[in-house]
């Protein structure tokens, strides 16, 4: 499988239009994971075998590293280093000094990654996210909203600047009319609102429309479901 990657603006680079490049949906294996697909591979092995033969492995190598030793696989590598400045006459003290341990990738390794195959995938842009709704006044989630009632979003990516007239909490109806929210408070994670009183159709698609940080241009997120206005008493 190759390894996927998109391009993100760099902000850290003094130089114009550079991009880094940002790993995607990198898999991750667990010791149990590797066992799994040593057995896949026909070993004759048994995976209590394995896991035996592993963690003998493991506590041989804390046991060296415990004891100030250099590790040199072809897997990996590793020697221990003290970070802290010292006076000629100073010793050690764990209240001004670290013991670090440096890993480095071995011979093995090292070969692998130059038979890598690298697929660059399209970049997707930042949105606001909204992952829930909560209708206040009914105290029901997801479904209904009351207008003139308060609004409760939850996702990321929603703090909102409350004096720009573009961004905010907007109330779209089937015909694409957008009625915009009165914002109580907003934060990264979480949005209070008031429900426009002004709503008459009963089907609602509820949108943020902010600026990120390190963007120019408007981003919108939109609710992935519709609401229905709560029946009038």
């Amino acid at each position: 499988m190759p390894l996927h990657y998109s391009l993100h603006p760099n902000y850290l680079s003094k130089e114009p239009n550079q991009y880094r490049a940002v790993i995607k949906n990198q898999e991750t294996f667990t010791r149990e994971a590797i066992i799994e697909r040593m057995i896949d591979r026909g070993s004759t092995i048994s995976k209590s075998d394995v896991l035996a033969v592993l963690e003998e492995f493991g506590m041989v190598i804390k046991d060296i590293v415990a004891n100030g030793g250099k590790i040199k696989d072809p897997l990996f590598a590793s020697r221990t280093a003290i970070q802290g400045n010292f006076v000629l006459s100073e010793k050690y003290s764990s209240n001004k000094h670290t013991v670090k341990i440096h890993l480095t990738p071995g011979k093995d390794l090292q070969k692998a990654i130059q038979h890598l195959a690298v697929k660059k995938t399209k970049t997707s842009l930042p949105v606001p996210v909204l992952r829930t709704f909560k209708d206040l006044t009914t105290n029901t989630n997801d479904t209904i909203l009351t207008p003139g009632g308060v609004g409760e979003l939850k996702g990321y990516r929603l703090k909102i600047d409350s004096k720009a007239k573009n961004q905010g909490v907007f109330c779209i109806t089937e015909t694409g009319t957008a009625y915009k929210a009165k914002l109580i408070k907003s934060s990264a994670k979480h949005i209070l609102f008031l429900i426009p009183d002004t709503l008459a159709e009963t089907k609602i698609t509820l949108e943020v429309r902010t600026k990120l940080q390190h963007v120019t241009a408007l981003r919108t997120g939109k609710l992935h479901y519709t609401l229905s206005l709560a029946t009038q008493q």
